[in-house]
């Protein structure tokens, strides 16, 4: 049961932003699927759903999606599934149930830095700009990383355009779980982006693997190679999902697999 002493609907982010800075437990709900998840009591809840963030809209270099925007909206935006080769679609289109994905929000599951989020590590490989109310664009890997702390408010999430070719790999007890690990493969003119997630930690690159693949052609055996180097640079945890060195298996084996679907 979540229960709740103050609850805010402002009238914009600036109202927002004070009501984030008060004293005792205090945060800023999107959907509320997740915040309801373990038993809570929260001092203030600043709820965004007057802000009119639910949108995803292009410029002529950048997709921007709004923090308002649930998951479904995602999933059945032709222009994502157009743009990043269909990569965000791909990412949340098994997450929980279509019920679940009207209700999860895009600013709800980044400010909550999640670590069974498959949405976090599509954008991650992406390259995605987090676009915070007072601190302004933050690259959303250093975002996750950083402490949480910093009362702010994730107002959009910026994605840079360009010609790329997309992987999204997951293995899951069964269709509807959480997956045990995931891994979004992004390659373009610039190389490849490896993020692993569900580690189960907030989504995170595989640099030490990514700089092996750079200036060579892409292989198997390259690829074998990054994989091994993911996860020996990657830390792995244990749950119920699965065990620590179960992830660091299934890391080698989604990461090969992933870069060698952008290889064809």
């Amino acid at each position: 049961m979540m229960t709740v002493d103050v609850y805010g609907r402002p009238d914009s982010l600036e109202e927002a932003f004070d009501l984030l800075q008060g004293e005792g437990n205090v945060a800023v709900i999107g959907g509320g699927a997740y915040l309801r998840l373990p038993q809570r009591h929260f001092d203030v809840l600043v709820d965004l759903s007057r802000l009119e963030l639910d949108y995803i809209r292009e410029t002529p270099e950048t997709v921007e999606i709004g923090a308002y925007t649930t998951l479904r909206s995602l999933e059945t935006s032709e222009l994502l599934t157009r743009e990043f080769d269909g990569l965000l679609p791909k990412s949340v289109s098994h997450v929980v149930g279509v019920q679940m994905r009207n209700i999860v929000t895009v600013g709800g599951t980044v400010g909550g830095r999640y670590g069974f989020s498959d949405l976090l590590t599509a954008l991650v490989a992406l390259g995605g700009m987090v676009h915070l109310y007072r601190r302004g664009e933050v690259p959303i890997d250093v975002y996750l990383e950083e402490p949480k702390g910093e009362k702010d408010i994730v107002e959009k999430i910026v994605l840079p355009k360009r010609p790329l070719q997309g992987s999204f790999g997951h293995v899951r007890l069964s269709e509807k779980d959480f997956a045990i690990l995931n891994v979004a493969v992004v390659r373009d003119e610039n190389g490849c982006r490896i993020a692993v997630g569900s580690r189960p930690a907030p989504a995170k690159l595989a640099r030490e693997a990514m700089e092996t693949l750079k200036g060579q052609p892409l292989t198997v055996e390259l690829a074998e190679q990054a994989g091994r180097t993911a996860a020996g640079e990657l830390r792995f945890g244990g749950n119920l999902s699965g065990s620590s060195a179960y992830r660091q298996a299934l890391c080698k084996t989604l990461v090969r697999r992933g870069l060698m679907e952008v290889n064809q």
